[in-house]
C-alpha cells in the first residue's frame, strides 16, 4: 500500500518536470522568432541604405555625363560641399545637405526622393563631392536608424577624372 501512495506522488512530479521542459523549449522557439524578426528588419533596412548610397553616386555620374554632353566645363556643377542629391536633382540645382531631411519613398514608382508631399522614411543621404580639377571625389553616406540600433551609417566613395579632351 505505501507504494502506491508514492507512485501517485511521482506521477505529479514527473508532470511538472514534463511541462518545465516543454516551457523551456516553447521560451527557446518564441525568444529565436523574435531574433529572426528583428534581424530581419536590420538586414533589410542595410540592403536599402546599400543601394541608396549606390544611387548616390550614380545620380552624380549621370549628372557628370549630362553635363559633357552639353558642352558645359568640367566640373563646374559641382562646388565643394554636402548635398542631397536624388534622380530629379540637375546641373547648378543641387540643394545643401540638411541631417534632418530624410528620404520621401513613393510607394507607386519604388522611388525614393526628398519630394515633401510623401511619406518620409528613416533614411538620410548626404553626397560629399570634392572638386579637384581634374578629379571629382563624391562620396555617398546613408544614416538611418533601425529598431533599437541608432546612427547606422554606410559610405561609399568613388572618384570621377576628367575624360573629356581639353
Amino acid at each position: 500500500m505505501s507504494k502506491e501512495k508514492s507512485r501517485k506522488g511521482q506521477s505529479l512530479i514527473e508532470a511538472m518536470i514534463a511541462l518545465g521542459v516543454l516551457t523551456t523549449g516553447f521560451l527557446g522557439i518564441i525568444s529565436i522568432l523574435s531574433k529572426s524578426f528583428f534581424y530581419e528588419r536590420t538586414i533589410s533596412d542595410t540592403m536599402t541604405a546599400t543601394y541608396l548610397a549606390s544611387e548616390g553616386i550614380e545620380v552624380v555620374k549621370n549628372m557628370i555625363d549630362n553635363a559633357a554632353l552639353n558642352s558645359k566645363t568640367w566640373g563646374s556643377c559641382f562646388p565643394n560641399g554636402d548635398y542631397e542629391v536624388d534622380y530629379t536633382s540637375t546641373c547648378g540645382n543641387l540643394n545643401s545637405y540638411n541631417i534632418s531631411d530624410h528620404l520621401s519613398f513613393d510607394s507607386s514608382t519604388g522611388l525614393y526622393s526628398y519630394d515633401p508631399s510623401l511619406p518620409k522614411t528613416n533614411f538620410s543621404r548626404d553626397v560629399r563631392i570634392k572638386n579637384n580639377g581634374d578629379e571629382i571625389i563624391v562620396d555617398s553616406i546613408v544614416n538611418w536608424n533601425s529598431g533599437i540600433l541608432t546612427n547606422q551609417s554606410i559610405t561609399m566613395e568613388d572618384h570621377f577624372y576628367n575624360w573629356q579632351p581639353k
